[in-house]
């Protein structure tokens, strides 16, 4: 009898101690406990958008959330002009913004020819920052056009504008040797293997960031987000 007990007794505390698994602790609140920092090692890349987040309440547990990724941008790319860059003189093509290094580079832009290939087909929000000038050996145009384009052939300077905006002649021809800064942002669908770049009107220079004594000048920047719809 005092056998059987035993054995009853040992059955019941092997099934409390397989119910709550405490790391670190010796008394587990909850199925899996863990007292510490928790890693994962290996985690696979996932682009559903049907996927929850896990989030850390303030006592340490670890819920799924509520809300709908849908309607979020995800950056694909962030970067900046690394140098100057002056336009082609041709007023008849679009001309590439090279030089462009990247903070944030998800293997998408190719910064070695300053071209941004989308991973999927889907509406990207594009926001490009300028600072820039006219060169002077061109008539003075009643606007100067900055913006994203498609590439349309081999040549670096082929391309077809997908998103533009437009600064007053005037404007940028009295801009002086710091440039003029504006921003802007478009969204526009994009294609999956096609390719695009930033690109600038002829006889126009694109002022990488600079620093001096005084501050800094503004410089351009560039970002790259896909929508999740």
């Amino acid at each position: 009898m005092k056998t059987n007990i035993l054995l009853l007794a040992t059955l019941f505390l092997a099934f409390g101690m397989s119910a709550q698994v405490g790391i670190n602790t010796t008394d587990p609140q909850t199925t899996l406990d863990v007292n510490g920092d928790f890693r994962v090692r290996a985690v696979p890349d996932n682009s559903a958008t049907s996927d929850q987040y896990l989030v850390v309440d303030t006592d340490g547990y670890v819920r799924k959330t509520t809300f709908d990724i849908s309607g979020t941008f995800i950056t694909e790319f962030l970067g900046r002009s690394t140098s100057d860059d002056d336009s082609v003189p041709a007023s008849t093509v679009i001309s590439r913004i090279n030089n462009i290094g990247g903070f944030f580079n998800q293997g998408n832009f190719n910064e070695a020819f300053s071209f941004f290939t989308p991973p999927v087909t889907a509406n990207y929000r594009i926001t490009m920052t300028i600072t820039t000038r006219r060169l002077g050996s061109l008539a003075i145009p009643e606007n100067y056009v900055f913006g994203f384009a498609r590439s349309t052939g081999t040549s670096e300077n082929a391309g077809q504008w997908v998103a533009r905006f437009s600064i007053l002649g005037s404007i940028v021809a009295d801009a002086g040797f710091q440039g003029h800064t504006a921003t802007f942002t478009a969204i526009v669908p994009l294609i999956a293997s096609q390719s695009y770049y930033f690109g600038h009107a002829a006889d126009t220079r694109i002022f990488a960031f600079t620093g001096g004594s005084t501050g800094s000048a503004p410089g351009t920047y560039y970002a790259i987000e896909r929508l999740v719809q």
